[in-house]
Order: structure tokens, then C-alpha cells, then sequence
């Protein structure tokens, strides 16, 4: 993917297309698809709009759709849904820009206080979803802390599931097991393990480890590491 459009890309033909957004050509810019687009900005300040603003992660849901997850600045985290068939677009769910929220479910910085309506600080290309539909996102926070959270398919939620390092330490951690030091889970992938529970399988670049994280309770296991 890149920015402004989604591509499709044949594996064995090497063809490619454009499924959904804006494409310059030879002969001038061609958009595919409709609905959703984007607010594009700089300095959280909105300079354009766009069918997408930049993609890190594309999964296909459980029906069918194609799910990105975009930003276009670190205001505007959102998934959008795009109909592999038409390009047409749906903003299925995006963090709270200066606590406007449209409705969608939010993770607050700060939840005890009923005056900062901040949301957590979500990570690029730190993205999956289960076989619901429901998204994992990984965040890192100076004030809430590390860790992953779920918005549920509809995007009305988001829960966190698990974290390292609240600002109330220990007492504030979801699940247990290995820690991680305080860093970015940079990579998220949803796992089915036919003679298991399933896992999402998250990884930090420091000391390039890979843990394996019970959706259900957060516990996390150290899988693989570089050290």
C-alpha cells in the first residue's frame, strides 16, 4: 500500500492494480472507489483530504473486506474498511482527535480524569484482527503505559488487554508472565493453534524478541529473542 491508495498486487503474475484510492497515471489522476476520505495533517493541523492517509497495515476481516489501518499524523489513527470489489470506503473507527471521538470507542490516557478525553498514543504498523473481526492495536504511552488493546468490530469500544509500565506501576499491569522492557510493541499478528488457545504474537525491536500474548488475560510469554 502507500499513501493516497490501496494496491492490489498479483502473486504469481506480479500484475497490479488499484483497488481503492487516488493514482497518478500518464494521463492525469484516476480515483477508485467512493465514500470515506481522510483528513490529512501536519502538525494536527487538517491541510487536506484523501481516500487514504498513510497505510501501515492491511488485513482481510472475516467478511471479506479489506481493513486498513491508516495515519496521516499522529492525530488521525484510523481503520477503514474498503470493498474489494468496488474500492468503496467506510471509516469503521478512529482514536479521539482534542477529545472528539464521532462515537467510537476510545482508550484514555488518562480514564480518571473526567476532563482529559486524550486517547492513548497507538503505534504504526502495530495492527491485527482476530477471526471476529474484532482490532488489536499496539500503543506505548508515557502516561498510561505499553501494551495492546482491542477495539471491538463495530469500533463503539476499546479495551485494553494488555500492559506494562501505568503510571501506578505493578498495580497497574494486565496479564503477567515475561516483561518487556518499556518500548513500542512494533508488530502484531493473530495466531489459531489448532491444539491450543489462540495468541497474538507481538514483537519489540529491542533485543528483537517475540512474545506470545493470551488474548483473554494478557499473560505473555518470551518466544524468541536476539540476545
Amino acid at each position: 500500500p502507500s499513501a493516497g491508495a490501496l494496491w492490489g498486487l498479483h502473486v504469481d503474475s506480479g500484475e497490479r492494480r488499484i483497488s481503492s484510492g487516488i493514482h497518478d497515471t500518464p494521463d492525469g489522476y484516476i480515483t477508485v472507489g467512493g465514500g470515506y476520505d481522510s483528513n490529512v495533517t501536519v502538525g494536527g493541523v487538517v491541510r487536506h483530504t484523501a481516500p487514504f492517509p498513510y497505510i501501515f497495515d492491511v488485513k482481510i476481516g472475516p467478511d471479506g473486506f479489506w481493513y486498513a489501518y491508516c495515519s496521516g499524523g499522529g492525530d488521525n489513527v484510523e481503520i477503514i474498511r474498503v470493498d474489494p470489489t468496488t474500492g468503496d470506503r467506510t471509516l469503521v473507527w478512529h482514536k479521539a482527535i482534542d477529545g472528539a471521538h464521532d462515537g467510537f470507542g476510545q482508550c484514555l490516557r488518562n480514564p480518571g480524569d473526567v476532563d482529559d478525553l486524550r486517547s492513548v498514543q497507538f503505534v504504526q504498523r502495530s495492527f491485527t484482527m482476530d477471526p471476529a473481526g474484532n482490532f488489536y492495536l499496539g500503543y506505548r504511552d508515557g502516561t498510561f503505559g505499553d501494551g495492546i488493546a482491542r477495539v471491538d468490530a463495530d469500533g463503539t469500544t476499546c479495551t485494553p488487554i494488555m500492559r506494562m509500565y501505568g503510571p501506578n506501576g505493578p498495580s497497574d499491569d494486565i496479564g503477567g508472565g515475561a516483561s518487556f522492557q518499556s518500548q513500542a510493541p512494533i508488530g502484531l499478528g493473530w495466531v489459531d493453534r489448532p491444539d491450543h488457545d489462540p495468541v497474538i504474537m507481538m514483537y519489540t525491536v529491542l533485543g528483537n524478541r517475540l512474545y506470545g500474548v493470551d488474548p483473554v488475560t494478557g499473560d505473555r510469554t518470551l518466544v524468541s529473542s536476539g540476545d
